[in-house]
């Protein structure tokens, strides 16, 4: 990988994902559901917090290596590693503020109720661009 403003060599190896890399990550991902859906909102909120914690005191490092591989100013890259912070505190806030939803008997005999839970896992290809921002994007989950 170059970097787009000089054509300095960033790295010579750089990773990409086969078919077994995504159903590995996937796999880690579903039995890790478990543990994560018997999670307290509190608990689940402060994990968040903590990623969003290490993200921000290493804000420079990762501004850098997104600076170099987009070939964005520093302050740009600053801006996108901050709003993937953001973007986790505000999950984190969410935790215990989700709550189900309730309609009444309707004639019918039936009390409805709807709770928003997740169903799985799934993997998805991230933009090249603001990365940070977009994979704190991707992260939305209704049962944050």
């Amino acid at each position: 990988m170059y970097n787009p403003y000089d054509g300095s060599l960033v790295s010579n190896n750089i990773e990409v994902a086969l078919e077994e890399d995504v159903d590995l990550a996937v796999s880690a991902a579903q039995a890790a559901l478990p543990i994560w859906q018997a999670m307290t909102g509190a608990q689940r909120s402060a994990l968040m917090l903590r990623y969003a914690d290490l993200v921000e005191k290493h804000t420079e490092e990762i501004a850098q290596l997104e600076s170099q591989c987009m070939g964005s100013p520093m302050m740009l890259a600053r801006r996108v590693v901050g709003s993937h912070v953001a973007v986790f505190r505000y999950y984190a806030g969410l935790t215990d503020k989700i709550a189900g939803t309730t309609y009444t008997e309707d004639g019918d005999g039936f009390f409805k109720m709807v709770l928003q839970e997740a169903i799985g896992v799934c993997a998805g290809i991230g933009a090249w661009n603001a990365t940070p921002i977009f994979a704190g994007w991707k992260v939305r989950m209704p049962f944050t």
